[in-house]
């Protein structure tokens, strides 16, 4: 994802994230890597999902989504985040818990981001451009 220097993220909190970040933040948002909440914020301060960086991960290495059946118990609980989940899940990326449950709202552990922000970099060198 290239980035602008000078450029300004379109959220509505924009003063709230730091001047370092702007461009970044601009930039993921403009190749729709994130997409904000509902309210236009980015809430650049606030902790991440499961299903969160899961859904930031496959849309930046463009690793798209799955209309896969999810078996997990709490399955119902993933409304957006349903297809990136099922991708994620399909390539090995992030996984259930052993009680069968996905938990997509829980914050995710720093460990946890780096094991699938690595698996999300393996992936994305075997997977063939859509």
């Amino acid at each position: 994802v290239p980035v602008d220097e000078n450029a300004v993220p379109t959220c509505t909190d924009t003063a709230s994230v730091d001047d370092w970040a702007k461009p970044f933040v601009a930039a993921a948002i403009a190749h729709g890597v994130v997409n904000g909440y509902e309210d236009g914020s980015f809430n650049p301060a606030g902790q991440v999902t499961r299903e969160e960086l899961l859904a930031m991960i496959m849309r930046g290495f463009e690793l798209g989504e799955s209309d896969e059946e999810l078996t997990f118990a709490d399955a119902d609980t993933l409304q957006w985040s349903r297809g990136y989940v099922a991708k994620g899940v399909e390539l090995k990326i992030l996984t259930g818990y052993a009680d069968n449950t996905f938990r997509g709202s829980n914050t995710i552990t720093r460990a946890e981001a780096f094991s699938v922000l690595q698996r999300a970099m393996d992936a994305a060198q075997q997977t063939p451009a859509e």
